[in-house]
């Protein structure tokens, strides 16, 4: 089967221009010194996902299961990684579970890095699932949950029926003594459920959910994009809900909203960070891969022809790098907030002085 690619329009930002400010615009410190590899490596094992989330483009795009990865393949890829100093593996998707063998290659994530994170929607985790888990001890658990009752929580994944299996997933994660401190939510913020946060917030604290992360949506779909008005709604919601979450008890909130508010003038992510996606094409980032799409005239090389060191030392990916550095590139224009915020950990920008004051300290997702 030949998968055919879309044409591919960068998803606009969500939040007017007339909101946005650059930072960092003086910050003329010399580039990171490139490491032997990547500190955090991005495994998209699938472009697969058995939900229809609208602020989501995944199942739109079409994907071949016949030409993902095989765990065979990525079993020498993680040993490589590991040798040469990655530390951290993010697996996504798509939806990571719809592989009949995600346990298996979370196991072999597990066992060759110091953290995983594993990012999912719930709909995989069975008890034999939760059991596989527990058996780690450096895997993180991040689900996704963006409604704050039945109805509003089953349109917000474009299936019926999936409000009770998702939050029965998430209790059993959080009443799994192994786990504790382990299991996050992502609450992807959007026009339709910005007013409901505190309620959403409340609603994952009480069963037990240890961190929560926060980002503004990001989509092509123009019920996505804010209006001014939300615009400036939004810091007097977000302090409503961390303030909300706090008075329970949780104190570890990743606060990615004010990065959408902003635009580095350098990027510094692909000296710290690359994305793999699930027919072994490595990406510089995520929205240089297409967004919710793979790009393949984008990769900077595929695994199944040239190992991946040769790849992040390879004159292309170079040339990414100082195109990001330099605010060149043609993708940056479309960056998400979330990438946006780990720009600060992954480069010179880190102490820069120049860095606006609403953009608050916090630990990275990722």
């Amino acid at each position: 089967m030949t998968t055919e690619h879309l044409p591919f329009a960068p998803p606009r930002h969500p939040v007017p221009e007339s909101f946005i400010r650059p930072v960092c615009t003086e910050c003329r410190k010399p580039l990171p010194e490139l490491p032997a590899a990547p500190e955090t490596v991005i495994l998209i094992v699938t472009n697969r996902c058995n939900l229809r989330c609208p602020s989501c483009s995944y199942w739109r795009t079409p994907a071949d299961r016949m030409r993902e990865m095989t765990f065979e393949e990525y079993v020498p890829l993680l040993e490589e990684l590991a040798h040469d100093g990655t530390r951290r593996i993010v697996m996504t998707g798509g939806e990571p579970t719809q592989r009949k063998d995600w346990k298996d290659l979370l196991l072999a994530c597990s066992s060759s890095m110091q953290e995983v994170l594993l990012l999912t929607n719930g709909t995989g985790l069975d008890p034999d699932a939760v059991e596989a888990l527990a058996a780690t001890e450096n895997v993180r658990i991040v689900i996704s949950w963006d409604g704050w009752d039945l109805e509003s929580f089953d349109k917000s994944v474009g299936r019926a029926g999936m409000y009770d299996r998702i939050l029965g997933a998430a209790e059993r994660l959080c009443s799994t003594a192994e786990l504790d401190g382990r299991i996050g939510i992502n609450i992807t913020i959007t026009p339709q459920n910005m007013e409901h946060l505190p309620d959403i917030a409340t609603l994952m604290a009480t069963i037990g959910v240890d961190f929560f992360h926060f980002h503004l949506v990001y989509s092509d779909d123009p019920s996505c994009c804010f209006t001014e008005e939300a615009c400036r709604m939004m810091p007097g919601i977000m302090k409503a809900t961390t303030d909300r979450l706090r008075t329970i008890g949780i104190e570890t909130l990743i606060d990615h909203v004010p990065f959408a508010f902003i635009r580095n003038e350098r990027c510094f992510i692909p000296f710290a960070h690359s994305t793999i996606g699930p027919y072994g094409d490595v990406f510089g980032c995520i929205p240089a891969k297409g967004g919710f799409m793979d790009i393949a005239d984008n990769a900077l090389g595929n695994l199944r022809s040239t190992p991946f060191s040769s790849i992040w030392n390879s004159a292309d990916y170079m040339k990414f790098r100082s195109d990001a550095a330099s605010g060149r590139h043609r993708n940056c224009i479309a960056c998400l907030a979330c990438h946006a915020a780990r720009n600060f950990s992954a480069g010179p920008c880190r102490d820069c002085q120049d860095k606006p004051h609403i953009v608050p300290s916090t630990p990275e997702f990722y």
